[in-house]
C-alpha cells in the first residue's frame, strides 16, 4: 500500500552530450507483511541537481526513518570506455539503530548498468577503476535483477552510485526501478 507519490520530470536533461528525458517517480511503503500498518514517521526523498564533479551528479537524497520501503526510478547513461558518469543517490539512514541495507534493482532495456554503494564521501575517479564499495553490481543486463545489501552498527550516510556500462556506447541510456528498505 503506497503512503505517498511524488512525481518529477526534467526534460532535456543534458548526459555525455545528448539530450534525454529523464524521470523519477518516487513512493515509500508499507513493508511487505505488515497489515498496512507501521509505526513512526515516513521516508523522505528529496530530488536534487548537484553537480558534486566533473563525472558525478546527485540527482536525490532519501532519508529513511524507519521500517518502510521506498520505490524510484532514475536514469543511468553509457560514459564511453573507462571514463565514469555517475548518478549519486544519498542514503540517510542516521535515524536507524543497527539494521542491513537492502537495495534492489531492476534494469529496463538499453545499456548494461554498474551500480556501488560507497560511504557518504567517496572518491569520484572520471576514468580507470572506482573506489572499494560496501556492495556492488557491475556489468549487469539490461532486464536483469540485482541487489546490494550491507549490514551496519549504526546509522550513517551512503552513496548510491549507478552509470551505465563502459562496454556500451557511450550515451546508450536505460532506466532503472529501485526499492530501497532497511531490516533492523
Amino acid at each position: 500500500m503506497a503512503l505517498f507519490t511524488v512525481m518529477f520530470k526534467r526534460n532535456a536533461l543534458k548526459l555525455a552530450g545528448m539530450a534525454i528525458s529523464a524521470s523519477l517517480l518516487i513512493s515509500c511503503a508499507t513493508p511487505n507483511g505488515s497489515g498496512g500498518s507501521t509505526t513512526g514517521p515516513e521516508n523522505t526523498f528529496e530530488v536534487k541537481s548537484e553537480r558534486l564533479t566533473d563525472c558525478a551528479q546527485e540527482i536525490g537524497k532519501l532519508q529513511i526513518m524507519g521500517n518502510r520501503t521506498s520505490q524510484f526510478s532514475t536514469a543511468i547513461v553509457s560514459p564511453g570506455a573507462f571514463k565514469h558518469n555517475y548518478k549519486v543517490i544519498t542514503i540517510d539512514t542516521t535515524a536507524m539503530g543497527a539494521g542491513t541495507l537492502y537495495i534492489s534493482g531492476k534494469l529496463s532495456s538499453g545499456s548494461q548498468g554498474s551500480f556501488a554503494l560507497m560511504g557518504a564521501t567517496p572518491g569520484y575517479p572520471c576514468s580507470g577503476e572506482s573506489s572499494p564499495a560496501y556492495s556492488e553490481a557491475t556489468n549487469q543486463e539490461p532486464g536483469s535483477h540485482f541487489e546490494l545489501k550491507h549490514t551496519f552498527a549504526k546509522g550513517t550516510v551512503y552513496r548510491l552510485l549507478s552509470e551505465g556500462s563502459w562496454h556500451d556506447t557511450e550515451g546508450t541510456s536505460n532506466a532503472v526501478s529501485w526499492t530501497i528498505r532497511v531490516a533492523p
